[in-house]
């Protein structure tokens, strides 16, 4: 059933963003890249949960959208800083309006008081697993 939800909300998602051309994990590097920049493409690996190859496949597609950059930390010169680029930052902004609309579609089908408990019961799994998410995580995807 969480499977078969999360393609119902990722649906939802790509109807209320298909303009922009964003998956729900490209909108995700760009929302935490905005959140911290500087961040480290391995601190960001761990928080999506998710294999080094496949971020370095998201972060290079976004790489070549323009939308941000990565920069060799000189105290270690092997460590990779990302950064969102203006172009990066006002698709975001962009992006945050649709994403609004699809929450509060997400809000609609449910109901608020639902949608509230499903949202408590999320951050309740995410803070009781191994992940090290236990902050309320879910409310931000």
């Amino acid at each position: 059933m969480l499977r078969r939800a999360q393609l119902s909300v990722f649906q939802d998602f790509q109807r209320h963003t298909a303009s922009f051309g964003l998956t729900p994990a490209a909108y995700s590097v760009l929302l935490i890249v905005d959140g911290q920049p500087g961040i480290r493409q391995n601190r960001l690996t761990e928080l999506l949960i998710i294999k080094p190859a496949n971020c370095v496949t998201l972060i290079h597609g976004l790489e070549k959208q323009g939308l941000l950059v990565r920069e060799k930390v000189k105290v270690s010169g092997r460590a990779v800083a990302l950064s969102l680029t203006d172009a990066g930052r006002d698709l975001l902004a962009r992006v945050d309006t649709k994403v609004q609309e699809h929450l509060e579609a997400m809000q609609e089908r449910l109901g608020a008081e639902d949608y509230r408990q499903l949202i408590r019961l999320l951050d309740k799994l995410v803070a009781s697993g191994d992940d090290g998410l236990g902050d309320g995580s879910a409310q931000e995807f």
